[in-house]
């Protein structure tokens, strides 16, 4: 029995002894729990982290209100859009969208939605005063740091699905001419994708690398400059091109040029974005 036990504590020492040498593995998660605030009536709450780029809001998988789209000009300004789920014959469908409003860093939320008559997209804001929504029956600006809002009348696009600003007069958006090819269709239809260099007085195409795709597909851009961006396009592909390809452009669109990343072997790409903006371009 002395004998055996001896043996054991020999390979444990021996054990820990071989720990000492293997290799340290280091992650990028925050150690400590970051501040959090949550909106009132919400099931999903805000995460603030000074020293961690990206945190996600945390989620309670049963619940039928989210948060789905944020945007903070600053640590102290900022806008979310919540949506509840409303259960159908066919499944859960977003619903009861809310723009909610903070200007102390999400201690207290307004709801500025009193106004809006229509499903939220996307919102972005140029400043603290100007911005832009983008909704399922077209796009809205608001000069007042959101308390109203005005429809903006863009030729041919019935649905805008995202809208990005870099200041009063420069934006890109994307959405469909028609209300065909949306969820539930069989309809094959492209994103169209537009420009503005004047504020929405006029519009003018961006050019599109990807190929057709099918209905739950969408093609994501995002512009980390005026003239410098990415596009990302999903879905099933008419020709032999690959699925979630990565396209690069810095001439606004005018041209693309395929990027080498690694591809995302099942799902599709809902956003995108970059920490680092010099990297799109």
């Amino acid at each position: 029995m002395l004998k055996s036990r001896l043996i054991s504590i020999v390979l444990l020492i021996l054990v820990l002894t071989a720990c000492k040498n293997l290799p340290v593995t280091t992650t990028n998660e925050v150690s400590t729990v970051p501040a959090t605030t949550k909106p009132p009536g919400e099931d999903t709450s805000v995460v603030f982290s000074s020293t961690h780029p990206l945190t996600h809001a945390p989620t309670k998988p049963e619940t039928k209100r989210q948060i789905r789209y944020a945007h903070f000009l600053d640590e102290t300004h900022g806008y979310i859009v919540t949506s509840g789920q409303k259960q159908a014959s066919d499944g859960w469908h977003w619903a009861d969208h809310k723009l909610l409003y903070t200007d102390d860093g999400g201690t207290h939320w307004a709801d500025r939605s009193s106004l809006l008559v229509t499903d939220i997209n996307s919102i972005t804001f140029s400043d603290l005063e100007h911005g832009w929504i983008g909704a399922t029956d077209g796009l809205y600006h608001t000069i007042d740091d959101g308390k109203t809002w005005a429809k903006l009348s863009v030729s041919g696009m019935q649905q805008v699905n995202r809208v990005q600003a870099f200041d009063q007069r420069h934006l890109f958006l994307s959405g469909y001419k028609d209300k065909t090819g949306l969820w539930g269709s069989a309809t094959l239809q492209n994103d169209t994708f537009l420009r503005t260099e004047n504020g929405g007085q006029s519009w003018e195409p961006v050019l599109s690398p990807c190929e057709k795709t099918n209905d739950n597909g969408r093609q994501i851009l995002h512009f980390a400059t005026v003239s410098s961006g990415v596009m990302v396009c999903n879905g099933e592909p008419a020709t032999a091109m690959s699925e979630r390809s990565y396209f690069q452009s810095t001439d606004a669109g005018k041209t693309w040029s395929l990027v080498n990343k690694p591809k995302i072997e099942s799902g599709h790409v809902e956003d995108l974005f970059f920490l680092d903006e010099s990297e799109a371009g």
